[in-house]
């Protein structure tokens, strides 16, 4: 008898090995009395019988493929739902129920190198499989930092991620509208800060996460900022005197076939810059005007004049419809760190940047260029450069609705994929949140090692996940769409083996939430109702003759 059935000899099997198994896969036949009282289920955790001579601990496998049948109900005879009315008088047709059932090979902890191993042979046919105790799965995912919930199958067994490996390597939270996006992401946040003081920047495009701040179960500093400075926010600035002229072209979207405008641009650029001085846009306009001014004098035909004048106006247009012109100011300067006033990245604080209002290609540049200062800032500090503009520490940079930053193009895209790239070697950690995986840049997705996957319906998402996962197997990709709300699929170097996991509750409140609709009808009408008792005054009264 092997060790491990030896050991849970006061267990009973709920299945058995059955035809070819493979050192991956086996197919299985569920004890029949369980198949109604309590079967197996999709994702739960089992234990597979090997010869102790051979593998000397117990071999964890994930069941991914159930299965019931009847052999009673013979489909032959079956020609309506009155034959098996018939069948039951006969006996209990019952009986003949079969549920078989396909669970893939996971491997074994090994406790002294800390790490599962999985078994280079298959069990054998005929080999006995056990639900999988709680003290053997408590082992396996109590080895993370941060605890996010239970596993969907066992009740009370606790599913840690580590942090090292979640941040370092990336991660993505992909979800459909409604399925636990936003609650995942506070979860992860909420606890990095409340137990490791970490330091997260938040891209927020509809403040989901600005009641942060009022949260009382978060422990850190919590910093709103946004484009424009009002109460209890700070601005997102960026000093015009600190970007390179090609930079700063770049930003204002002066094309590369305006010759005449960049060349104007340039003039101005730089002997503003060697003015020493600092400047704003409407310095730059006043200089541009002032080069025209000199050019037409030097050159007195009206031709050359009005060229002049037609590219000053286009490029003045440029730089008042720029995206960036909200953050782009004279002096002010968001840091990087300031220990002793605000700042973009400061141990155990959370910064939330939000975006509501803004157009895609305004939110896009901020993006753009809050991530290139921490990656810049980054590897300052790696490198050791000679620049106060350094991180503090490693930082965990989140991208909600990452698919309109990461479509693979757009302002934002190119540092996104650096970052995801060689984010790793600087300190800086990439969290991509998606409702729709399938626009994400595909380069960009299968670098996030760890896939927190709940609820995905659409297909091409789908596909999109499983081409992005080296983790995720075509049997987990089927249990999306019956995921439960608040129920992921957790895959990769953050959890020892994969895990089907009940995500656990957020205490305290989101933003991002729909309208309800009926409700929303339903006052709209009592107010509708309210306002029509009171006497209206008009200014004209019309006479119908």
């Amino acid at each position: 008898m092997s060790k491990i059935a030896s050991s849970r000899k006061n267990d009973k099997a709920v299945a058995t090995i059955i035809g070819i198994s493979t050192p991956s896969e086996v197919a299985l036949i569920v004890d029949p009395k369980m198949a109604r009282t309590h079967p197996l289920e999709l994702g739960e955790l089992v234990v597979v019988d090997y010869p102790s001579n051979l593998v000397p601990k117990p071999v964890i496998a994930m069941i991914s493929r159930i299965a019931l049948s009847n052999e009673n109900l013979i489909e032959s005879l079956i020609k309506s739902p009155e034959s098996i009315e018939r069948l039951k008088l006969l006996g209990h047709i019952e009986d003949g129920e079969r549920l078989g059932a396909e669970a893939r090979i996971l491997g074994y902890l090994d406790e002294e190198k800390d790490r599962i191993i999985s078994p280079r042979f298959p069990p054998y046919p005929g080999a006995k499989v056990y639900r999988a105790p709680s003290d053997i799965l408590s082992k396996i995912f109590s080895k993370g930092h941060i605890t996010v919930g239970d596993l969907r199958s066992h009740e009370g067994v606790k599913v840690k991620l580590n942090i090292d490996e979640l941040v370092s390597k990336h991660f993505a939270v992909l979800a459909i509208t409604g399925a636990g996006k936003s609650y995942s992401v506070a979860i992860i946040v909420s606890r990095i800060i409340n137990k490791l003081q970490g330091s997260v920047v938040i891209i927020d495009p509809h403040e989901d996460y600005v009641p942060f701040a009022k949260n009382k179960n978060i422990h850190g500093n919590v910093v709103i900022f946004s484009a424009k400075q009002t109460t209890g926010r700070q601005r997102i600035a960026f000093k015009l005197r600190n970007f390179h002229h090609g930079e700063l072209m770049s930003l204002l979207e002066i094309p590369e076939n305006a010759i005449i405008q960049r060349e104007l641009f340039s003039r101005a650029y730089w002997e503003l810059q060697h003015s020493q001085k600092d400047w704003d846009l409407t310095d730059l306009k006043s200089k541009i005007d002032e080069i025209i001014s000199a050019l037409k004098a030097e050159d007195t035909t009206k031709k050359e004049g009005n060229r002049l004048e037609n590219s000053k106006y286009g490029l003045f247009s440029r730089i008042d419809l720029a995206p960036a012109r909200d953050v782009l100011t004279k002096s002010s300067e968001l840091p990087v760190y300031n220990p002793s006033g605000p700042s973009l990245t400061k141990p155990n604080q959370i910064s939330i940047i939000t975006l509501t209002g803004l157009g895609t290609k305004t939110q896009q540049t901020i993006v753009d260029l809050i991530a290139r200062k921490i990656f810049n800032a980054g590897k300052a500090q790696v490198r050791n450069e000679p620049t106060i503009h350094k991180l503090p520490c490693a930082v965990l940079m989140v991208v909600e609705e990452a698919h309109n930053f990461i479509p693979g193009s757009g302002r934002s895209s190119g540092i996104l994929k650096q970052i995801a790239a060689e984010g790793r070697k600087f300190g800086v950690g990439l969290g991509l949140v998606s409702q729709r995986p399938g626009r994400l840049d595909s380069d960009v997705l299968s670098q996030c090692n760890t896939q927190i996957i709940l609820k995905i319906v659409n297909p091409y998402d789908q596909q999109q996940i499983l081409r992005s996962s080296e983790s995720l197997s075509e049997d987990l990709l089927n249990d999306l769409p019956a995921l439960n709300v608040g129920e992921a699929v957790i895959v990769g170097p953050s959890l020892p083996i994969p895990a089907l996991v009940k995500i656990a509750l957020f205490d305290g409140k989101l933003g991002g939430k729909g309208v309800e609709i009926t409700e929303s009808w339903k006052k709209a009408l009592e107010r509708q109702k309210s306002s029509s008792r009171k006497p209206q005054k008009y200014e004209d009264d019309f006479d119908l003759d």
